[in-house]
């Protein structure tokens, strides 16, 4: 380990310990390369936004500390357009696609926990759900997708307890497709499937008795 290493690692446990100290609150580090990510779980931090360089080393390591993955994989299935971009760029972000690809779907084999997220802007509001497609592609089955953006998500945020999953006692949030999600995961995502939206158990659309 490097002195810069040492360096980087003492500042992120600082961070962490900090908000532990404010009612247990966990950190989210946004790391791509596989020298971040270890810094970021050698610290204690709880999720890792993206995770393009995840090893079997450090999905160990993420297994070992109870870390969740959150691969925002929605930067990596965009198409590439060469014409707009330097040759260079081109060739790198095309690589790292593959590499990301490679490696996510080794991580989700080896049981790291994954929740659902994108960048905010990378993928246009609303068809944020394009995401769990993107997850059943690299060989998630199709209900742990779902989960991984419902139950697992809430679960990362320490809001398990009302959100999450059709539970007597939380909150009722929750969208109704008219087809099963299970054959066709990405008709979650597509608005004009959705027949019914709930928001704290009031119904805010219902076209199921048009």
């Amino acid at each position: 380990m490097t002195p810069q290493d040492l360096c980087q690692n003492h500042e992120l446990k600082a961070v962490v310990d900090e908000a532990r100290r404010h009612r247990g609150k966990t950190v989210a580090a946004h790391a791509q390369g596989t020298a971040g990510i270890r810094n970021a779980l050698q610290a204690g931090i709880t999720s890792i936004e993206h995770g393009y360089g995840m090893t079997d080393e450090l999905c160990d390591l993420a297994l070992e500390l109870g870390a969740v993955l959150v691969p925002t994989l929605a930067t990596v299935f965009a198409p590439l357009d060469e014409a707009t971009m330097p040759d260079y760029h081109f060739r790198k972000k095309s690589r790292w696609a593959g590499i990301t690809k490679e490696n996510i779907a080794h991580a989700m084999a080896r049981g790291v926990p994954i929740a659902l997220g994108t960048d905010a802007g990378v993928v246009e509001h609303g068809r944020n759900l394009s995401e769990l497609s993107y997850l059943e592609a690299l060989g998630m089955d199709s209900l742990a997708a779902i989960t991984s953006g419902t139950l697992t998500a809430a679960r990362l945020l320490g809001v398990d307890d009302r959100l999450g999953s059709l539970e007597a006692g939380k909150t009722a949030d929750f969208v109704a497709v008219d087809q099963d999600p299970l054959r066709d995961i990405g008709s979650l995502g597509r608005p004009e499937n959705v027949v019914l939206v709930a928001q704290a158990g009031e119904l805010r659309k219902d076209l199921t008795r048009l």
